[in-house]
């Protein structure tokens, strides 16, 4: 891969490739995500090659993303969906997450409570978020796409 001598990943890498990255670093790339918790994530592997394995040319994470910037690949990749194709593989479906917006000035937070306890007693996947804070409504420790729990500490 080309690289230009700019630290503006806006400009880096113009011809960025990621349709040959060997498996083996892309399931590094993964698995870096996971141990963190992330379910998108930006993984910067400083590799000679990126089409053959880090186990055999050597390789190193330098950085991991929690929040990867899309624009040098929509750059490189103009004719791809890209946002489609990460919505695709984190929401099932058809990728609408249906929501509830609830108003008025009392009994908000109670009304949300009972909401969210009904569609998780109907089967449905549910959060709820209120001034008492995200996933209050119930005692179960809600999961990210990655399948790891969420830290107590979102609660």
């Amino acid at each position: 891969m080309r690289v230009r001598r700019t630290a503006n990943i806006s400009t880096a890498c113009p011809d960025r490739r990621d349709d040959i990255v060997h498996p083996d670093n892309r399931l590094l790339a993964e698995r870096a995500a996971r141990v963190i918790g992330l379910d998108v994530a930006g993984v910067d592997l400083l590799i000679p090659d990126v089409s053959r394995s880090w186990r055999e040319v050597g390789g190193a994470i330098c950085e991991v993303n929690a929040q990867p910037g899309m624009r040098v690949h929509w750059l490189a990749h103009p004719e791809r969906d890209l946002n489609g194709e990460m919505l695709e593989t984190l929401v099932a479906g058809d990728g609408r997450i249906p929501i509830a917006a609830v108003t008025g000035t009392n009994g908000k937070t109670t009304t949300c409570q009972m909401l969210h306890r009904i569609l998780r007693a109907a089967g449905v996947n549910s959060g709820v978020c209120t001034t008492q804070g995200p996933g209050s409504a119930t005692s179960s420790v809600p999961e990210r796409t990655s399948g790891y729990p969420v830290a107590d500490s979102a609660h």
